[in-house]
């Protein structure tokens, strides 16, 4: 029995015929070398893991209850995976939610694919690689039928019993583009009255996990992304990169410190926040330069959100130096407060305290969207 299997294998192929989108340790398709000795369909693509957390998303990365919630996952963010990889295809999702609920309440989370791309091709056009446009042929796009999942536990939870990788049916949204946009909705909205399991004001962050498939490309596709990838950070160092900050979960000690605290006679309430190189993204090392700008988000912990927040510089109320600024009610971010400086001196590095003086304490939580640039 044994040796009738053997012999029903197909034979190694030879000459041109070439492994398609392996990651085994053998010459590219296109380039010259010795030939695979599997066939095509018996080769197994790369397979890679990606943790997408909500604070480097290009999107909002706090979480407004009862809205859909856009997260987008460029091409960039698995270039930074596996330079000259293409045709990346989905294995299977699940989705993290930390946060603090009872015993037995559950963290439901719609998780829908919205759309998705391949690149299916290890082709440069005239030596570039980024996308060109909607019409470019070297991508595959999918808008198609809604594809969604709901989680239950929201830790590491793929909308399903069990994942089993070796399940005769597709896992929900496999063999789709890992190029993609998504939309996450949490179940009723407390500013609304309705009815939730747990405090959503408790979510820290929101975390995809995405396994995915991917072939090599060769050595001009990893040329080409590792080019493309340098382009971007010196445009962003040009134009400025946002890094927002949450002054209750990214410094919990001095939140707690500016909630606990009494002023003396005539003082604000001081937040003294400390801005260190690892709260930036590591290819910005050597690049913090200066700040253009930054913008406040503010939640009220009243039960009536108050029309405005006004913001100080300096910790005495009698202080005739004293510059604010105003954060006011912006319908567009439900009951958020929001403004930027525009009085108050900037902060003169990326790296390094900032101090915000406020006249009362009852803050749910404080944003700090933060644009800097680089040399």
């Amino acid at each position: 029995m044994r040796n009738a299997r053997r012999a029903a294998r197909p034979s190694a192929p030879v000459g041109p015929n070439r492994c398609r989108g392996s990651l085994h340790p053998h010459p590219h398709p296109r380039s010259p070398g010795w030939p695979c000795r599997w066939p095509v369909a018996r080769c197994r693509p790369g397979e890679n893991r990606r943790r997408a957390s909500s604070s480097r998303w290009p999107r909002h990365p706090w979480w407004r209850p009862g809205h859909w919630w856009p997260a987008c996952l460029p091409e960039s963010l698995f270039d930074l995976d596996g330079p000259g990889h293409y045709f990346r295809r989905i294995k299977s999702v699940a989705l993290s939610i930390p946060c603090v609920s009872g015993p037995y309440a559950s963290v439901n989370c719609t998780v829908s694919l919205l759309k998705s791309g391949i690149r299916k091709t290890p082709v440069l056009r005239d030596g570039d690689y980024p996308r060109e446009d909607a019409e470019d042929d070297r991508f595959e796009d999918y808008f198609g039928s809604l594809q969604s999942i709901v989680t239950s536990s929201a830790q590491s939870d793929g909308g399903l019993f069990e994942t089993n990788l070796r399940d005769e049916r597709y896992l929900p949204f496999e063999n789709a583009g890992a190029i993609s946009e998504w939309q996450l909705e949490l179940p009723g909205d407390p500013s609304k009255g309705d009815p939730v399991q747990f405090d959503y004001e408790t979510i820290s962050d929101v975390i995809l996990h995405i396994r995915y498939t991917a072939r090599e490309g060769g050595s001009l596709l990893r040329q080409g992304a590792l080019s493309n990838l340098k382009t971007l950070i010196d445009d962003a160092k040009a134009t400025g990169s946002v890094r927002l900050f949450s002054a209750r979960d990214e410094f919990p000690n001095e939140w707690a410190k500016f909630q606990a605290q009494v002023p003396g006679a005539n003082q604000r309430f001081a937040l003294k926040l400390q801005l260190r190189a690892e709260h930036y993204p590591f290819w910005s090392k050597d690049r913090l330069t200066s700040v253009t700008q930054v913008v406040l988000f503010a939640r009220s912990s009243k039960q009536v959100t108050p029309p405005s927040i006004d913001v100080f510089d300096k910790v005495n109320k009698t202080d005739p130096d004293t510059k604010y600024d105003t954060l006011t009610k912006d319908t567009t971010l439900g009951n958020l407060l929001a403004g930027k400086f525009t009085n108050i001196a900037l902060p003169a590095a990326p790296e390094g305290d900032i101090e915000l003086f406020f006249d009362e304490r009852e803050l749910g939580d404080l944003w700090l969207a933060l644009t800097w640039s680089g040399s």
